[in-house]
């Protein structure tokens, strides 16, 4: 899943610099003017920039504006965009085969009788500081991982996994599982599990680790970027790191911009202060028009999910009986709100696993819950649900009145909100909607309530034990399925990737018969990438950007 949440505004900044001199004033060597005032924030974006005839020092600076969350600097704590430039994991993803491929290790072997991962370390690798890189550090990292105390949000899934880690030599890693994982090499990329290093971190309490020094001022790992300034709430400016083992980015630079929300983020893509931004449903058609950018559209595994809260402490009564959640899955026309709300970015769902994953097989989907709204209506019939004079429905002298919690960082989902009010209305459900920004991921994970629009990205990996399993933290719904369980642990302990296939599909029929929550479509996402930069490829393991660690591939020319 993805948070974000708005940026404060801080600093009011002048709107005179133009492109070339914000990039002097914030390039290699320069500190005439703090970070924050250069990047003006957030009243700057409204004056258009004067393009220079020249590169910009150092190779150029490469700038990325998005609504993203900071907590720490450190990826075992928080995993965030800046901390996928800093620290490198063992393991990479293919962004086009969706295969694991090497990072820091070389190579692996994988021993099924003894459940092990052999990992040999490639050779050459230093952190930031310029210490080499060993099996200890990596050792190091995922004990800390697997330690309580250091309260990473991945503790539950590895913990889970991992039984034990080894160092037997400088150049190998040894990882010992509990019970065979299909996703394992991939979740370690997935999850971002960084590389730390123990001789800066050998002495840090785990509990510590997030409030330390080095997770809020000063990482050190061994990404293609290190860490130049960084200005909470505002900007986070990195510097090449010409010792990368993958090779030397050729830009210079590369800033995450935090702006207050997707809006202002576009805006700035349109007046070339950020080169890189997400690009929202409501602006994709503006984006068709633009000269200076190109708007990138990728398939993801991202899901549109309407959730039911079917705790029966903190979850309204009506939502436990399947009929009524079955009436508000015909309700809604689907096409209707990807086409209208949507802009056409997205496909409706059919199963739960969206078009990248290998186990997206709509021929096979059995359950299905077309818009049907005299279906909708006569399943309330059913429940027992009588439509009144006023139009709402009422069973025992109570109201069919439910409330919607969306994500208010998201802009068309308060359209898709209302839109889905409206087909609910058309069938005696009073719906409100309820939009949160700082407090959505607090409120729908402490199960604070009743329906919920949710945008849920998972791995690159037909797995989605993070929404559905019953012990999953993101099992928002509170969802309980003996079968479903079983089908997932099947599903991660077989390793050949033919033969979880039909596992899959089964999960998927048995939820959408239990339907704990309504998969409305699969994302397609816009990233807007200007015309200055070449070799940046959005892609679906970037999520919205191109992965990090092809940075020594990107480059930036002035037009």
């Amino acid at each position: 899943m993805e948070r974000q949440e708005p940026v404060r505004d801080e600093i009011a900044a002048p709107n005179s610099f133009d492109r070339r001199e914000l990039l002097r004033r914030v390039g290699f060597g320069t500190g005439a003017i703090a970070l924050g005032t250069a990047f003006g924030l957030p009243a700057a974006f409204g004056t258009p920039p004067q393009v220079a005839a020249q590169d910009a020092p150092g190779g150029g600076t490469l700038i990325e504006g998005s609504a993203l969350t900071i907590e720490a600097l450190a990826p075992l704590v928080d995993a965030n965009r800046a901390t996928l430039f800093l620290f490198d994991t063992l393991v990479s993803t293919n962004a086009e085969t969706l295969e694991p491929q090497p990072n820091l290790a070389a190579s692996w072997e994988f021993a099924p009788a003894e459940l092990t991962y052999t990992f040999k370390l490639q050779s050459g690798v230093t952190f930031h500081d310029g210490q080499p890189l060993t099996a200890d550090d990596v050792k190091f990292t995922l004990d800390l991982l697997l330690n309580e105390a250091t309260a990473s949000p991945y503790y539950s899934i590895f913990a889970d996994r991992i039984a034990s880690v080894a160092a037997p030599d400088p150049a190998t890693v040894v990882v010992t599982l509990k019970r065979p994982i299909a996703t394992f090499l991939n979740d370690l990329s997935a999850y971002s599990i960084g590389i730390l290093p123990k001789h800066l971190l050998a002495d840090v309490k785990p509990e510590d680790l997030k409030a330390s020094e080095f997770a809020t001022a000063k990482p050190v790992g061994t990404g293609p970027f290190k860490l130049k300034e960084y200005r909470p709430g505002e900007a986070v400016l990195l510097e090449a790191n010409p010792d990368y083992h993958r090779g030397a980015p050729k830009i210079g630079e590369y800033v995450l911009k935090i702006v207050r929300d997707s809006t202002v983020a576009y805006q700035q893509l349109k007046t070339g202060e950020v080169d890189v931004a997400p690009i929202g449903a409501d602006f994709y058609e503006d984006a068709q028009a633009q000269d200076a950018f190109t708007p990138v559209v990728i398939d993801t595994f991202a899901l549109n999910i309407l959730g039911f809260n079917l705790d029966p402490a903190t979850g309204p009564a009506a939502l436990q009986d399947l009929k009524v959640r079955q009436a508000i899955a015909h309700a809604i026309d689907r096409q209707l709100i990807v086409d209208r709300i949507y802009a056409g970015l997205g496909t409706v769902a059919v199963g739960t696993e969206p078009p990248p994953s290998g186990a997206n097989a709509p021929d096979q989907i059995k359950v299905t819950y077309d818009y049907d709204p005299a279906k909708a209506a006569s399943l309330l019939d059913e429940a027992g649900w009588v439509a009144g004079s006023g139009g709402t429905r009422a069973k025992d002298g109570q109201k069919l009145a439910l409330t919607a919690l969306g994500n208010a960082t998201r802009k068309a989902d308060e359209g898709a909100l209302l839109a889905i009010q409206e087909f609910l209305a058309a069938v005696g459900i009073e719906l409100t909607p309820q939009l949160e920004a700082d407090a959505f991921w607090d409120k729908l994970l402490s199960h604070d309530f009743q329906v919920a629009l949710v945008n849920f990205t998972f791995p690159a990996d037909p797995d989605q034990s993070l929404a559905w399993a019953s012990d999953s933290t993101f099992n928002a719904w509170s969802y309980k399925s003996e079968a479903v369980d079983g089908l997932l642990k099947r599903g991660l302990e077989t390793q050949d990737p033919e033969a979880r296939t039909p596992i899959y599909i089964e999960m998927q029929n048995i939820l959408l018969a239990d339907l704990p929550g309504y998969v409305l479509h699969f994302d397609q996402r816009v990233t807007g990438v200007s015309n200055r930069v070449q070799n940046y490829k959005p892609s679906a393991v970037g999520y919205y950007w191109a992965v990090h660690y092809d940075a020594p591939t990107w480059t930036v020319t002035w037009a």
